[in-house]
């Protein structure tokens, strides 16, 4: 994200959970938090690839990420609310279909996001909350 400074925080974290959420980096003027994509552009950015599943959630030992069988390659993330990266996993498009475990013991209490994101620029994200 490239905000001056007198953008404000808000406008900051605004931008930067939208990137987040649809893996689109917003144009250079900070003032908006609004996307400057044409309809085309941001339809292209959320075409299903299937559906993400997090069991349980909320969690207190692990999560157990369930990733769709059309996944492709590509990484999943783990991040919190503030947009600070917590876990970086590749995925292989051999790993289509899988289930793997994030434990969680570590992490405070809180609301997480998980994130896929696919090497032909595809996403998907869920919220996952985390309580002890």
């Amino acid at each position: 994200m490239n905000c001056p400074k007198d953008a404000g925080n808000v406008v900051y974290l605004a931008r930067a959970l939208y990137f987040l959420q649809t893996g689109i980096v917003l144009d250079a003027n900070c003032g908006s938090i609004l996307p400057s994509v044409d309809g085309a552009e941001r339809n292209a950015q959320t075409v299903p690839i299937g559906d993400l599943l997090l069991v349980p959630n909320p969690a207190d030992g692990y999560v157990e990420v369930s990733l769709p069988a059309t996944i492709g390659e590509g990484s999943v993330f783990l991040t919190d609310m503030w947009g600070r990266f917590l876990l970086r996993r590749k995925i292989t498009e051999s790993d289509g279909g899988i289930a793997f475990r994030i434990p969680t013991d570590g992490i405070p209490n809180g609301i997480y996001i998980i994130s896929v994101m696919t090497k032909s620029g595809s996403q998907l994200t869920k919220k996952l909350t985390i309580a002890h």
